[in-house]
Order: C-alpha cells, then sequence, then structure tokens
C-alpha cells in the first residue's frame, strides 16, 4: 500500500470460498480464464455475469478463477451483496475501499487532481489517503451521482493501468439498485453495445463454448 507499491493477494472470503476439492467446470473455468487474459492484454475492460441456479456453484467457480489470478499477479477485491444490506452501494464500498486502501499515492493523488474527492462518499479513507479533508455533500442528486460514476470509472481504469485487477461482486441477486446502475454503467465502458440492450453471451454446452448475443 501506499508509495510503496500494490501487493497482490487473496481476499480471505476469496480463500475460503475456492477451499476444498474443484472438480469439473473445465469449459467455464477456461471462458472466464480466457477474459481475464483479454483485459490484462489490449483487449480493454472485460465483465462476466455469471449465471445459473442457486446451489450450482457460482461463487466457488468465480473464486478458483480469481484465485489464480491473484497468484499470477492481478489485485484481486471482492465486493460482497447481502440480503440484509440497507446501506447503497455496499459491494462497490467494498470494491473501492479496497482499490484506495491498496493503490500507490501517485495513483490516488492523480485521480483526486481529475475527479476531486467524490468517492470519498463511499470510502471515507480516500481523503485521508491523500491528505485533504472530507467534501461537503451537495444539494443535486442527479449531478451527484454522475460525479460519482464518472469517479468510479476512472479510479477503476487507473488501478488496472497500475496492474491487472479483478472485482468480484458476489450474491449479485441482492445487490441493491444504486450498486446495479453503476455496475451498468462499469459494463457500458467495457462494451458500448451494453447500453443498447446487446449483451455479448457465452455458454457452455457438453463442454464446449458457444457465443452470441441476447437482448
Amino acid at each position: 500500500p501506499g508509495s510503496e507499491g500494490v501487493l497482490s493477494a487473496v481476499p480471505a472470503r476469496i480463500e475460503q470460498m475456492s477451499g476444498g476439492v474443484f472438480v469439473g467446470r473445465g469449459c467455464e473455468v477456461g471462458l472466464i480464464g480466457q477474459m481475464v487474459k483479454e483485459a490484462e492484454g489490449d483487449s480493454g475492460p472485460r465483465v462476466v455475469l455469471v449465471n445459473g441456479e442457486a446451489g450450482i456453484g457460482k461463487s466457488t467457480l468465480v473464486a478458483h478463477v480469481a484465485r489464480a489470478a491473484a497468484e499470477a499477479g492481478s489485485l484481486v477485491i471482492l465486493g460482497h451483496c447481502s440480503e440484509e444490506a440497507t446501506t447503497a452501494f455496499r459491494p462497490w464500498r467494498e470494491v473501492f475501499g479496497g482499490l484506495v486502501g491498496s493503490m500507490p499515492d501517485h495513483v490516488l493523488e492523480s485521480h483526486v487532481a481529475t475527479h476531486g474527492l467524490v468517492l470519498a462518499m463511499l470510502v471515507p479513507l480516500l481523503p485521508e489517503r491523500v491528505g485533504r479533508r472530507a467534501p461537503t455533500l451537495g444539494d443535486d442528486p442527479q449531478s451527484e451521482r454522475y460525479a460519482l460514476f464518472s469517479a468510479a470509472l476512472d479510479l477503476l481504469v487507473r488501478a488496472s493501468a497500475e496492474m491487472p485487477l479483478v472485482a468480484v461482486l458476489d450474491d449479485l441477486h441482492w445487490a441493491d439498485p444504486p450498486s446495479l446502475a453503476l455496475l451498468r454503467h462499469v459494463a457500458k465502458s467495457a462494451d458500448p453495445s451494453v447500453g443498447a440492450g446487446n449483451v455479448p453471451r457465452r455458454r457452455c454446452r457438453g463442454g464446449e463454448c458457444a457465443g452470441g448475443h441476447t437482448r
């Protein structure tokens, strides 16, 4: 953390979710792993949605891939959604809290130079990291939301330029509406077609990969 650089580590919850014997899912592991490698290269960010019935091992699958990414040098950060959560942006607070706590000073300073302390509403640690006072909230929710989404995307981009980044949002079916709105904003930046309701889909059938789009 700080100016010493970033240490890649596996979040404790990822360790817990990926523990035990992991059998099969070779197609799915390969697909998600491919997307991670594409994001690490020159292809730009990738957004992967793992969908399926409850209890089939979605979290374990993602944790397995995330752990492998961390061991390969990526910074893995987990945001967890909860059925009992009453705070807006809960998973993103965890994601950006992890980023602010992990990124070198120069990344945060360059971010703040462009977007100010907008993200302090999600991460109270940010003003402390850059040596500034926390800002006061404005009275225009629409403008604040636009500024927040822009600042959130900016920090994700700067962090991923510093080192490979994998952000995991777990139990997304319990996410609050603001968290989903921010996710859509991030997804649209990764693939503009998402904004038109056209979402790339890749499936595994009988151990083979199939691609396509869905609306």
